[in-house]
């Protein structure tokens, strides 16, 4: 198998020799020494003699071609090379550590996936992959937080979050944008609204009527295609409220200040409850579209992984329905 590009093909080339024949153990022990704070006490910890702790840190020193410890009586530090050596040895120890995270049977995962929604996302391909999730790790934590799409991808981006689900009107560069599903906007009214009841109306008949929206409801946004009929387009002057909030926007709808967006499912319940009417346009609704976020850059914990593939092989068995 040829390595993937020029700079790793040079890599192998010029270290594999040190890389075939070095004592890999050898670092464990370092390691050991400098937790335990000398070679007497890693000799206890390993349960092996003094000299032969003593001998493997002279034979990782020679390996090196640098003296990595200040041994003397009653003194015991770090040269100059040592620390930065220890740097690098810390990083090779921590991937290995991931190594055996990876290889570990994944059944025994019992930590936490933390997942920022944005406030109005509807998604049956997200709601099945938290069930199947659940089933596969019931010993795994979910922690959620709603926030409007726009904060969710900049904390994503800036690792102040690993995994997101947004309403985007396209993939943003520099993080990994998966299509999970789309779905449609309506407008509504509620029942102390002059509209409730009203048939075949038409987007002329709302002008008049103070409008409600989402904070993110611009074009820039995730919510643009409702922006283009509304707040972006013939309402923008008959906003009265906003709210990143569904059920602050139903609220505020509720209470006949005006009307508003809801996802379409949200809002059919409403109105087969008699709580909300619907108002045009009847057909060709905004559309909008969910999308998992990730970020290359981001390290994501094992059962975050694993959290990620069961989104990913949902989206694959909803498209193969």
């Amino acid at each position: 198998m040829e390595p993937a590009d020029a700079n790793e093909r040079g890599f192998f080339m010029r270290n594999e020799r040190f890389l075939r024949e070095f004592d890999w153990n050898l670092i464990f022990i370092f390691q050991v020494i400098l937790e335990a704070g000398g070679i007497t006490a890693a000799s206890q910890r390993l349960l092996r003699t003094q000299p032969s702790v003593s001998n493997a840190l002279n034979r990782l020193e020679t390996s090196l071609g640098h003296r990595l410890i200040h041994r003397t009586r009653g003194t015991f530090e770090l040269t100059d090379y040592g620390r930065l050596f220890h740097e690098e040895a810390l990083r090779v120890l921590r991937g290995v550590e991931r190594i055996s995270d990876l290889a570990g049977d994944a059944s025994r995962l019992n930590g936490m996936v933390r997942i920022q929604i944005a406030n109005h996302l509807d998604c049956p391909v997200l709601n099945n992959a938290l069930e199947v999730f659940h089933e596969r790790q019931p010993q795994v934590k979910l922690e959620i937080e709603s926030a409007p799409s726009g904060i969710i991808i900049d904390n994503v981006r800036h690792g102040r979050a690993t995994i997101g689900f947004c309403i985007l009107n396209k993939p943003q560069s520099g993080l990994s944008c998966h299509h999970l599903s789309s779905g449609n906007m309506g407008f509504y009214c509620g029942r102390r609204h002059p509209l409730f009841g009203r048939e075949n109306l038409t987007l002329d008949d709302l002008d008049e009527h103070n409008y409600i929206s989402y904070e993110s409801d611009h074009l820039e946004a995730g919510l643009d295609a409702v922006a283009r009929i509304g707040l972006g387009n013939r309402f923008r002057d008959n906003r009265i409220a906003s709210s990143a909030s569904d059920e602050e926007v139903l609220r505020l709808i509720e209470a006949g200040i005006g009307f508003g967006p809801l996802n379409v499912s949200m809002g059919t319940l409403y109105v087969n409850a008699g709580r909300l009417w619907p108002l045009p346009p009847y057909e060709h609704l905004p559309v909008v579209n969910n999308y998992l976020i990730t970020s290359p850059h981001n390290r994501l914990t094992l059962e975050e992984i694993s959290f990620v593939e069961v989104v990913e092989a949902t989206l694959e068995t909803a498209l193969e329905d």
